[in-house]
């Protein structure tokens, strides 16, 4: 089980900035390029050397919620987050992807009750303070990877 942003020493420091309510003056392809940075960092570290020794690799999010919230919520070119994914990581796609679809005022809630019970830090609430509209292209999700 692994997760991104943060799925690495390195992707701990990278989910610190994107997920700080300071940056919410991050340009959107500076985002996505974090995004990026986070998940070269993750398959190097993490992914491939899993799926090397033949395990199964369980990830909360991957390039599906980069597509939906990167490249709709925040308008930027489909085509560039594609090339972008194929580029960083030589193209490595799930083997399955577990779409979680619950309402946004759901999922929000849920969100806010773990910020607020210090499941989560109040440090990491940038997206929960977007407009509601920005919950809409995806509720969640788990990528898998096949173990040899």
């Amino acid at each position: 089980m692994t997760r991104e942003p943060g799925g690495t020493r390195i992707g701990r420091r990278i989910r610190q900035v994107l997920l700080d309510p300071e940056s919410s003056d991050l340009n959107p392809v500076a985002e996505l390029l974090l995004y990026n940075a986070d998940r070269v960092q993750h398959v190097h570290e993490v992914i491939r050397p899993a799926l090397s020794a033949g395990e199964i690799v369980i990830c909360d999010r991957y390039v599906d919620a980069t597509r939906a919230y990167q490249g709709v919520a925040r308008r930027l070119d489909i085509a560039l987050v594609e090339t972008l994914h194929r580029l960083a990581v030589d193209n490595l796609k799930p083997d399955l992807t577990f779409l979680l679809d619950l309402p946004p005022e759901q999922g929000l809630r849920r969100a806010w009750e773990q910020i607020d019970s210090g499941a989560r830090s109040d440090r990491e609430t940038r997206f929960e303070q977007e407009a509601l509209a920005f919950s809409y292209p995806g509720s969640g999700g788990l990528s898998a990877f096949g173990g040899g």
